[in-house]
């Protein structure tokens, strides 16, 4: 199973519950995290997220978590 979190990179985001929810039980962790307004992957405001995902895996991943990220785009509902 996966455990999939919508983040925005703020302190209230949830990642922190779902990294520590994907180390007690073992499981991958998927990262995910929408630009809204952009208008493709090669805006500026897809590509800072993407950046900021990818650091958020780095960090995750140097704990020892399997981590995936899903940079998105469009509007938030």
């Amino acid at each position: 199973m996966t455990i999939v979190c919508a983040t925005h990179f703020t302190a209230t985001s949830s990642d922190a519950v779902a990294a520590h929810l994907a180390r007690r039980t073992g499981e991958r962790l998927l990262l995910a995290s929408v630009s809204p307004g952009a208008l493709g992957p090669r805006d500026s405001a897809a590509q800072a997220v993407s950046g900021a995902l990818e650091r958020e895996r780095q960090r995750l991943s140097a704990d020892g978590l399997y981590v995936e990220v899903a940079p998105l785009h469009g509007k938030v509902e």
